[in-house]
């Protein structure tokens, strides 16, 4: 081989050397002065070149795609089918560039055996790794026996479709996922299979924001199935997960996601520290849901999420709130689980709309309380019928706490929830009648009462401007005569008592009563007991401070 042509051939080598890349001008120089060449610079040469086709590829590997086969540590920067399975790698298998195509047909990528633990010399391996990639595309692919089985990091609008990573992870120290998302924003993994992995399935980490999963199954992984951390704006469609570890998904310092029409079939949903303003909507928990602190101080907790649609099931608890507060949970069926608790050392308070508790115990503790509220649709008129649209909403309960709902729609309307009953350790507290005030520029503002049962509509009627706020009352759209209502009673042991199925009130409902008379048996352990709690509720610092499980109240609705 003449020194000519040893030296472009080196140049070819030395490209993907990410170590010699400044000596590459050195040897330029000495190929365009080939004639100077020494003996010592041929030989050396010479033996990187015997190396290189000793090994097939330089370990850091080289570069493939389009006609050039791709091997183990290859780098893919175009496009490639698969056309038979590579491996086992003894490092990572593939790592993907800029907009690279992978197309493996259906072909396995395998790994090396599981590192031995605690080796200082062992690096996490990765089957596909999308290396800062924008547009990449990954599709069809099997991955197995590698520390991580598909790395997106610091991933910009890539794919990963149809692809499967099973067994992946070292199942000694139990650290490895079958997909993760690291620093990385907008992708999507969809149609996907992720099983068995020594620790996670999915993990979507810390700065990967806006990413979608959807219709992926992630089943029997060693502790999470489904995991974000401190992730936000990421989407959760139409996944499945199941089996195995502590939680089919794990969110903690996640925010703003949308978890829409998951199944979460044997393990719990866990929302931990500082989560806020993650959406779940119409999802199956088939182990229920459970928001809780984060840390030995208890002060990072979830706050303002909302669970609205779906199904609950299972024979653990239905909700668990642990110091987490100012969360909603709307109009979710309760199947067959028996419990919904709430645990805090301080006051906290979160909402339960539209949740039929029947058979369903509350057990509270500490200063946690819950709000039952009913769903209302407010509706504003002229004298004529014609609808007030922008027109403002206000409700203030027996407790004297107000409440600022929307503001009326373009025809007239507005959703609200009204606050029927409070629900602490104390025992029940009702919070009907509460007032209703409409206002709207150019009318004058009308007072109104809403009572207990709660219609699923109020009509006000908005005037001409008066001297005085009018007060009148609404027109409800109420349930028909037929229709029974359920009225929980409380005996005298703290406990509802099963509920007593009544006819509708009639045409005198609307009469002038007192707040009492609206949850009738509503004495609790009797007239002393109502005294106690008096006292308790504003007496508390005249008495020994009590922890948080002194006192624990449970109150069942229904038979």
């Amino acid at each position: 081989m003449t020194p000519t042509r040893a030296c472009l051939l080196s140049i070819l080598l030395l490209r993907s050397m990410w170590a010699f890349l400044r000596r590459l001008s050195v040897v330029s120089k000495l190929c365009y002065r080939g004639r100077f060449m020494t003996k010592r610079v041929r030989v050396g040469l010479g033996l990187l070149l015997v190396v290189a086709g000793a090994s097939g590829r330089v370990v850091l590997g080289a570069e493939c795609g389009g006609t050039v086969t791709c091997q183990c540590g290859d780098t893919l920067d175009g496009s490639y089918e698969l056309t038979a399975d590579l491996g086992p790698c003894e490092g990572d298998g593939l790592r993907l560039r800029k907009a690279a195509v992978l197309n493996c047909h259906g072909h396995t990528v395998t790994g090396a055996a599981d590192a031995e633990p605690g080796t200082t010399d062992h690096h996490p391996s990765y089957g596909l790794k999308l290396d800062g990639t924008h547009g990449a595309v990954v599709r069809g692919c099997k991955v197995t026996r590698f520390d991580y089985g598909i790395l997106l990091s610091d991933a910009r609008d890539s794919q990963v479709i149809g692809s499967e990573a099973f067994h992946n992870g070292n199942f000694k120290t139990r650290v490895g996922y079958g997909i993760h998302l690291s620093r990385s924003q907008n992708n999507t993994v969809q149609d996907c299979i992720v099983r068995e992995s020594a620790d996670e399935g999915i993990h979507i980490g810390n700065g990967s924001d806006g990413n979608s999963l959807i219709d992926n199954q992630s089943t029997d992984n060693g502790r999470e199935n489904l995991y974000i951390l401190s992730a936000q704006r990421n989407r959760l469609l139409r996944n499945r997960a199941k089996g195995a570890g502590a939680a089919d998904l794990y969110m903690k310092h996640a925010s703003e996601n949308l978890i829409e029409d998951n199944g979460f079939t044997d393990r719990p949903v866990v929302v931990r520290g500082l989560a806020s303003k993650n959406t779940f909507a119409d999802n199956i928990f088939g182990a229920g849901l459970r928001f809780e602190a984060y840390g030995d101080d208890r002060t990072e907790v979830p706050t303002n999420n909302v669970v609205r649609g779906g199904r609950i099931r299972g024979e653990s608890a239905c909700v668990e709130f642990v110091e987490a507060h100012d969360n909603l949970v709307e109009a979710v069926a309760f199947d067959h689980c028996r419990r919904v608790a709430a645990r805090s050392l301080m006051p906290s308070s979160n909402d339960l709309v539209d949740v039929d508790l029947t058979d369903v115990r509350l057990d509270l503790a500490g200063g946690a309380t819950l709000r039952l509220l009913s769903p209302v649709r407010v509706e504003a008129r002229t004298a004529t019928g014609q609808p007030v649209s922008g027109a403002r909403i206000a409700l203030r309960d027996i407790s004297g706490e107000s409440h600022t709902e929307p503001t009326t729609d373009g025809s007239g309307d507005a959703r609200c929830v009204v606050p029927t009953h409070r629900v602490s350790a104390a025992g029940l507290m009702p919070l009907t009648p509460v007032e209703l005030t409409v206002s709207a520029d150019g009318y004058a503002a009308t007072q109104s009462l809403i009572r207990e049962p709660v219609g699923s509509s109020v009509t006000v009627t908005l005037e001409a401007p008066a001297a005085h706020p009018r007060a009148s009352s609404p027109r409800l759209r109420r349930r028909t005569p037929a229709t029974p209502i359920s009225v929980p009673e409380l005996h005298d042991d703290g406990v509802l008592a099963p509920s007593r199925t009544e006819a509708h009130r009639g045409a005198n409902s609307d009469a002038d009563q007192a707040p009492e008379e609206d949850l009738e048996g509503q004495v609790l352990e009797g007239t002393e007991a109502l005294k106690r709690d008096e006292e308790a509720h504003h007496g508390a610092e005249d008495r020994p401070e009590e922890g948080p499980q002194a006192r624990i109240r449970q109150i069942t609705l229904g038979p």
